[in-house]
């Protein structure tokens, strides 16, 4: 007799990263932005106008 009670113990997070990695090509930009947890940069600049700000992602994709 086979015995289904088993737990499942899957660490999400670490899972997405691996689907992130082999699957990268597939997943649209917006998604990618969605489940991304890298870091980005804020650059302000003078321009002639006053300062502007700007945003930059890194993502690995």
């Amino acid at each position: 007799m086979m015995n289904l009670n088993t737990n499942l113990d899957m660490d999400f997070k670490t899972f997405l990263r691996w689907w992130r990695r082999e699957l990268c090509l597939l997943v649209p930009k917006p998604i990618k932005r969605l489940i991304s947890d890298n870091q980005g940069v804020i650059v302000i600049h003078s321009t002639p106008a006053g300062l502007a700000i700007r945003y930059f992602s890194m993502m690995f994709c």
